[in-house]
């Protein structure tokens, strides 16, 4: 994982690593400044693409709109093109997909996909706040016909910034593309620019951050339910990973309650591998046995974290977690002194789409307002023993509401 760094035993050592790390941070801001100014396509220059700019097409089935902008799970502002064709001749000949960013200083991002099976694709790319000229293009390498199309994508600034600076250095646009149920999206290991999260603290302090993987087991699908969390969770692990802690270091490991497992995760290869050989649907007889201990393996696991270290903090990610059929739950008893803290996050995205006001259900009446606390879940069987334990919990179903408890954690931190 980008940004997790291996502890050392000898002073050396750590020169090295930060030595290492200096010239990291230098190659990444060369790359990170070069694509300021643009990434053009090699693709474009097989097709006359600036000669179909308000020429006439020859494709009329398709059609393309934007896909708003808005903060996502990675801390960065999301937005995209939508394509959508009619009849399957396109996606039978491959059709390809041109899709063009340019931004008010005329600096150009292009990038290109096959539209694949099916008639509809989107194209992702996080974006910088400013106003952008999209240019999209369906071409049929077949026919040679295309289609295309210019819209105006305008991207607001965040009305409050708990974490100034923290997108110094990206790229003004970057593409990325995953399928929905696909770990990689969960992830979107092909990006790889890092936010700013600068952490200074007064002490030498060593982070464990502890991802629970457990799906609740309340639930009847129990590998949607793996999915809906860790398209939360594996998000806020990543930009975790981004913190650039000057005085001290960080672990990572995912946590499988039901078996009582704990992998140390370094990388996004170990994370895949470790969801590859997960099945939440197939428990065996083992397991089953053993799951009365899981809230004591989830206790061990936190506590035996908090006691090797002279200045320690635990942070715990997870999605909701209710398990009726384990052990009733006790107080975890946890280092009461500032140089020990413990943060609880429990993650699940609402869409903003779900959260923003009920359309009116006839014209001059009034939108419904969402109910205050419609989304509120009680304290999980995660946070039961945490609650009178000196830990802090958050609950988190919005990218805005992890940014501000984020700040809040690297704050508390600061202190240590």
């Amino acid at each position: 994982m980008t940004g997790v760094y291996a502890r050392s035993t000898s002073y050396t050592g750590w020169t090295t690593v930060s030595i290492f790390r200096q010239l990291l941070l230098v190659f990444l801001a060369l790359v990170a400044a070069d694509a300021q100014t643009g990434k053009p396509d090699p693709f474009f220059t097989q097709v006359p693409f600036d000669q179909w700019r308000g020429g006439k097409q020859s494709l009329t089935h398709w059609s393309a709109d934007l896909v708003p902008p808005e903060l996502s799970a990675f801390q960065r502002i999301a937005a995209g093109v939508k394509i959508h064709v009619d009849g399957p001749e396109l996606p039978k000949h491959h059709a390809v997909i041109l899709a063009e960013f340019e931004d008010a200083d005329g600096n150009v991002w292009q990038t290109h996909a096959q539209l694949g099976r099916g008639p509809e694709y989107v194209q992702s790319a996080f974006v910088l706040p400013g106003d952008y000229s999209v240019s999209i293009a369906l071409y049929d390498p077949v026919t040679r016909q295309h289609g295309f199309t210019q819209k105006k994508l305008r991207v607001a600034p965040l009305k409050a910034e708990p974490l100034p600076g923290a997108w110094e250095g990206l790229p003004r646009v970057e593409f990325f593309s995953a399928e929905r149920d696909s770990p990689d999206a969960w992830y979107l290991p092909s990006i790889g620019n890092r936010l700013r999260l600068p952490l200074q603290t007064q002490h030498r302090v060593h982070i464990d951050v502890l991802v629970n993987t457990t799906p609740s087991e309340s639930v009847s699908d129990a590998l949607g339910e793996l999915r809906r969390d860790m398209s939360a969770v594996i998000p806020a692990m990543k930009t975790l990973s981004q913190i650039d802690l000057t005085n001290g270091s960080m672990d990572f490991a995912l946590l499988d309650l039901t078996r009582q497992r704990s992998i140390r995760a370094a990388n996004w290869d170990d994370i895949k591998g470790f969801f590859a050989e997960t099945n939440p649907g197939v428990i065996d007889v083992h397991a089953l046995d053993s799951r009365w201990k899981m809230r004591r393996f989830f206790a061990d696991q936190l506590t035996g974290e908090t006691a090797r270290e002279q200045a320690h903090a635990v942070i715990v990610l997870s999605g909701p977690a209710f398990f009726p059929d384990w052990e009733p739950a006790t107080k975890i008893d946890l280092p009461s002194d500032p140089l020990h803290r413990v943060f609880y996050i429990r993650c699940r995205l609402i869409p903003h789409s779900v959260l923003q006001p009920r359309p009116r259900p006839r014209p001059g009446v009034r939108p419904r307002p969402i109910i205050p606390g419609f989304f509120r879940l009680p304290l999980d069987d995660l946070e039961k023993p945490l609650e009178s334990s000196g830990a802090m919990l958050f609950d988190v179903i919005t990218p805005e509401q992890f940014r501000r408890v984020l700040a809040a954690v690297m704050g508390q931190i600061s202190r240590m």
